[in-house]
């Protein structure tokens, strides 16, 4: 049997190769759109929450100047926001911060209080990350407070927390079929390799085969011969993808092994029922 995988490979190395190839491929691809959806899904589900209690959030976007350099708040602008936000937590508005590191991490959210917000607009600068980080909770009040907001800066805007939950899950969710769709056409593509180099390595080694269920292999044993010989490129494949991510820095979590052991077994599975479907009766002596 060695001089027949020896045979075979030596007249068909190139199939052998791109059978590879296509497996590193669509490992890769969907390992990587699959798992930043997966270790994106917590924050993106954090987001769904706080868009089903009509929550806002506040985008501060500051404008550049002619040389590219980025124009900060002015003082009156400064002092025209903070009595803007003092005025609303004294008319008993529900103002946090902490949002960020709410959404990333999971985070409790902290409530603006006056005390905290004099100390915030007190510093020499006030900082970028805070005016990005305010998240308002619903109220019939917010349209006034959101226009007074809008109006001292261009470079301020106010978000629905429903709008930011939908751009966010879409993004992920549709780079995500793209990877499915993507690998559903290379794996297409491989089962046709894998389908061409059976027949190619039937016909080159027809005698030799033939000899072997003479002498007395059983021909559920060359079907297994066979799974073995072209299950190589796939655990290849499989292997050298996860050596290239490891290789670039980048780490799996559970869930990944889960999945793509899942993916790559599918294929095996179903090259062994392509080798048995079209092996049947060419292995009778």
């Amino acid at each position: 049997m060695k001089n027949i995988y020896f045979l075979i490979l030596k007249k068909r190395w190139f199939l052998f190769t791109i059978l590879f190839l296509l497996v590193f491929l669509t490992n890769s691809v969907l390992w990587n759109e699959s798992t930043q959806l997966i270790r994106r899904y917590p924050a993106i589900e954090r987001l769904k929450i706080e868009a089903d209690k009509g929550s806002y959030e506040s985008l501060y976007i500051p404008e550049a100047d002619e040389t590219g350099a980025l124009i900060s708040i002015s003082m009156e602008e400064r002092n025209e926001l903070y009595h803007t936000l003092l005025t609303a937590l004294r008319d008993g508005r529900a103002i946090y911060r902490n949002k960020i590191a709410y959404i990333e991490k999971g985070e409790k959210l902290q409530l603006l209080t006056a005390i905290k917000l004099k100390d915030i607009f007190s510093k020499e600068e006030l900082s970028e990350h805070f005016l990005n980080d305010i998240l308002f909770k619903k109220s019939r009040d917010n349209k006034e407070l959101f226009k007074k907001i809008i109006a001292i800066n261009q470079a301020f805007s106010i978000r629905t927390m429903k709008e930011s939950y939908q751009v966010e899950k879409d993004y992920y969710m549709n780079n995500f079929y793209f990877a499915v769709a993507f690998s559903c056409l290379l794996l297409t593509f491989a089962f046709f390799i894998l389908y061409w180099l059976l027949s190619a390595s039937i016909k080159i080694c027809q005698g030799e085969l033939r000899l072997l269920r003479v002498i007395g292999a059983g021909e559920k044993w060359l079907r297994g011969r066979f799974l073995i010989l072209f299950s190589i490129p796939i655990v290849m494949g499989f292997i050298g993808m996860v050596l290239f991510i490891f290789a670039i820095g980048l780490n799996f979590i559970w869930a990944d092994w889960i999945y793509l052991l899942v993916f790559n077994l599918f294929f095996i599975i179903s090259a062994h029922v392509n080798i048995s479907r079209h092996t049947k009766g060419v292995f009778n002596a």
